[in-house]
């Protein structure tokens, strides 16, 4: 149903605490370049082995943190990169934390349950030297001791939003936040993208009902690993019924 899968309000949350991020950016700039995206190749070898990587973020272990949400509501999204943490020599040599949202204005007859849109943002045997695994709310990357020179959070969101204009033009708006490194950082996000999933249907254990309420197959709060979505959630409904 279409206002379930509708993440406006989760959206407007998350774009309250932009203002965390140290850089805010317009999309556009050298960073698809930089790191070897093209619009014209769809495919390329992307297998980074472990003693070839000089950066791994999101890696099974580690917390990772991945959605795409949309709205219909003109004018909240406002074509921006957020960074936080962008300090990759820093990183270098390590396996970190990883946070990307993706946050899209969707134009009336593209529906984001038949079209995949999420899909983009996980940048799949789209750069060279780049390795992406998705799962679910998650996404692995791997960056190849090659190409660590170019890497940069700015770089990866710029070219994010590089693929969207290649795979989706229609969709004009789209604000990417990523963050690698920080845990607690990452994890106030953590409950957001969750929510969207919940929305989505995509969770198993909650479910959105078309009476707006959740539903839930476990019966005890106090030892449920889904608490923390079902408060973001509650936010989210009791937002919805004071307007």
């Amino acid at each position: 149903m279409e206002e379930s899968a509708d993440h406006t309000v989760l959206i407007r949350q998350i774009l309250a605490g932009t203002h965390l991020f140290e850089t805010q950016l317009p999309p556009c700039g050298e960073g698809p370049e930089r790191l070897g995206f093209s619009p014209d190749r769809e495919r390329v070898s992307s297998v980074v082995l472990a003693e070839d990587t000089a950066l791994e973020l999101g890696a099974p272990g580690r917390l990772s943190v991945s959605r795409a949400l949309w709205t219909r509501q003109r004018g909240l999204v406002t074509n921006r990169v957020y960074v936080h943490n962008d300090d990759v020599a820093a990183l270098k040599g390590q396996s970190v934390s990883f946070l990307l949202l993706v946050l899209m204005e969707l134009p009336d007859g593209l529906d984001p349950l038949e079209a995949p849109v999420a899909g983009p943002m996980n940048l799949t045997h789209r750069l060279r030297h780049v390795m992406t695994r998705s799962l679910p709310g998650r996404l692995w990357i791997r960056v190849h001791n090659k190409i660590i020179d170019n890497f940069t959070l700015i770089n990866l969101g710029r070219t994010v939003r590089a693929a969207y204009a290649q795979k989706f033009p229609e969709i004009g708006n789209l604000d990417v936040l990523i963050a690698a490194g920080d845990d607690d950082f990452i994890r106030g996000f953590e409950g957001h993208a969750r929510a969207a999933g919940v929305l989505s249907g995509e969770m198993r254990k909650l479910r959105w009902e078309e009476s707006g309420e959740i539903s839930c197959s476990d019966l005890d709060c106090r030892v449920c690993d889904e608490k923390p979505v079902c408060d973001t959630i509650r936010n989210v409904l009791t937002f919805r019924r004071r307007q």
